[in-house]
């Protein structure tokens, strides 16, 4: 879930607004917290603040939580670019804690957020997740929707669990279209074998056609990626790339990279150049190692863009680090030119190495050329920086 998705409507304050309030003080809170709930869907989180402020003493947890849902957005937005606002994500944690302790369970998705995502705070993934594990014991959908995403797909710190994420999706009802992003997940596990049911690719895709069709945006990369690939029956690159359009659409990296790539060749979209730039850009901001490796070619030869050797370089460079083993040959042929960077043999041939390590075809002209501007020291220099970053490798690869 983005740190700045709204948040579903909470059904204790559905039910403040349904009850007739019994006292003057019942009548005022509920038209309090209808004035709070259209400023934040007018998009003034700051008028939010301004009104329930005052009563962030109160024990009132809904309250509570809106006004800490508010000073969060205010953490994401008012501070310098780049930077969240510590005073706001301060105040947004120690009202946020209040308002859970207070038994308001969607409390917790938010304090997840703010320490998964280091808003003002330290980046604590353990912290987070043990909110987020708080929130779905206490039967908040959102917090066990977060926590199902992490249990299956795992996180740089937290594994895969796949026996969590079955229970955890068997807490949905199948009729219940509310959370239609349980159908992905239900339907990957279907057709995969997983949680106790026999494999059937079939019904998991339909499964995981309704989830697209309900604009998860993960699904319809799957479906669009099960359509080009025959994974269903005969390939269908157009149906395709019209799934990874709609992704695309709702802000997904990896369906920009795709769109990208059918404006960048003319294949199924008009040739545009510059569409292909800006949607490679996206994609690669929201850090698609492979996006950095189109929008540098894009640089390399000019295209949409004006050219620039030092850009596609950097770029190159950074889709290497992120996990793009296709860079690799690229940075090598800019290093044996020297584009972008003085002529570096040494650099070049290293590159190339690696190149072929991660299973990649050999590119004979490229190896003679690098070959030819190697001297023996040059040769020794690559053997042995070879050699030590194999031995760095992990041992999985």
């Amino acid at each position: 879930m983005s740190k700045r998705s709204r948040r579903v409507r909470s059904p204790l304050f559905c039910l403040l607004l349904a009850i007739a309030p019994g006292s003057s003080a019942e009548e005022s809170l509920v038209e309090l917290l209808q004035r709070a709930t259209a400023l934040e869907e007018q998009g003034d989180p700051a008028g939010v603040v301004e009104l329930l402020d005052d009563h962030r003493g109160s024990d009132h947890a809904e309250l509570l939580y809106q006004l800490a849902f508010a000073y969060f957005q205010l953490a994401t937005t008012g501070g310098r670019e780049g930077e969240a606002d510590p005073t706001a994500s301060r105040r947004a944690l120690d009202i946020g804690r209040r308002a859970l302790e207070l038994g308001k369970g969607e409390a917790a998705s938010l304090l997840y957020l703010i320490h998964f995502h280091g808003v003002g705070v330290p980046h604590d993934v353990p912290l987070a997740l043990g909110y987020l594990r708080q929130g779905a014991d206490a039967g908040d959908p959102a917090a066990r929707l977060n926590l199902l995403a992490i249990a299956y797909q795992g996180h740089a710190e937290a594994p895969p669990d796949l026996r969590e994420a079955c229970r955890l999706q068997a807490l949905f009802d199948d009729s219940d279209a509310t959370f239609p992003v349980v159908f992905h997940y239900r339907g990957m596990m279907l057709a995969r074998g997983e949680c106790g049911m026999e494999a059937d690719v079939k019904a998991g895709f339909a499964l995981i056609r309704r989830a697209a069709k309900a604009e998860v945006a993960e699904a319809q990369v799957l479906l669009g990626r099960a359509l080009q690939h025959g994974w269903l029956g005969t390939p269908d690159a157009a149906a395709g790339l019209d799934w990874l359009e709609r992704a695309a659409a709702l802000g997904n990296a990896y369906g920009q990279w795709e769109l990208g790539k059918a404006h960048a060749t003319g294949e199924l979209r008009a040739r545009d150049d510059a569409r292909a730039v800006s949607l490679f850009e996206a994609a690669a901001e929201a850090g698609l190692p492979e996006a950095h490796t189109s929008l540098a070619v894009m640089y390399a030869t000019g295209s949409g863009v004006r050219q620039n050797f030092n850009q596609a370089l950097t770029l190159y460079s950074e889709a290497v680090a992120l996990g793009d083993s296709h860079a690799l040959r690229n940075l090598a042929v800019m290093y044996a030119l020297g584009e972008g960077t003085p002529p570096d043999p040494v650099l070049a041939k290293l590159y190339y190495l690696k190149h072929l390590h991660f299973g990649h075809p050999a590119v004979d002209t490229l190896s003679s050329r690098i070959d030819a501007l190697l001297d023996p020291a040059g040769q020794s220099e690559v053997e042995a920086r070879f050699n030590e970053w194999l031995q760095a490798l992990p041992v999985a690869q």
